[in-house]
C-alpha cells in the first residue's frame, strides 16, 4: 500500500519548474517587446509632428515671399489678402503707410499654425524688372 502513496520525487517536479520559468522569461520578454514598441511609436509620432510643423512654416515663408512681391509691384494699394497654397493657406496683412510698412503673415496648414512678422521700407527709387 505504501507504493501507491509515494511522495513527489525531485524528478517530478522539474517540469513544473521549468514551466515556471519559461512563463516568467516570456511575462519579461513580452514587456520588454512591448516598451520598445511604444517607444518606438511615440518617436515615430513626434518626428511626424515635427515635420508638419517645419511643412507649415515652410509654406508661412512662401507666402511672405509671395505678399512681398505683391508688395513691391503696387505698395501703394497692397493690403494683404489670403493667399491658397495646397492644402494650407496664409493671412497676410500689411499695416503702415508711406515708406515704413509691416507685413504680418499667419499660415495654417494640417492643423498647424505660423506667424511671421517683418518690418521694411520701401524705396521708390529702386528700379525693378518683373518677368512675367
Amino acid at each position: 500500500m505504501l507504493g501507491l502513496f509515494r511522495p513527489p520525487s525531485a524528478k517530478n517536479n522539474g517540469g513544473f519548474i521549468m514551466t515556471v520559468v519559461v512563463l516568467i522569461v516570456a511575462a519579461i520578454v513580452s514587456v520588454i517587446i512591448i516598451k520598445v514598441a511604444l517607444s518606438t511609436l511615440s518617436h515615430l509620432n513626434n518626428a511626424d509632428q515635427s515635420l508638419k510643423g517645419e511643412a507649415a512654416k515652410y509654406q508661412t515663408q512662401g507666402c511672405l515671399q509671395e505678399a512681398l512681391i505683391r508688395l513691391k509691384r503696387d505698395p501703394s494699394h497692397y493690403v494683404g489678402g489670403v493667399i491658397n497654397l495646397g492644402d494650407g493657406s496664409c493671412d497676410i496683412t500689411v499695416v503702415g503707410e508711406g515708406d515704413s510698412r509691416a507685413l504680418i503673415v499667419v499660415g495654417s496648414l494640417n492643423g498647424y499654425q505660423q506667424n511671421l512678422a517683418v518690418n521694411l521700407t520701401i524705396d521708390p527709387f529702386a528700379v525693378t524688372t518683373w518677368d512675367n
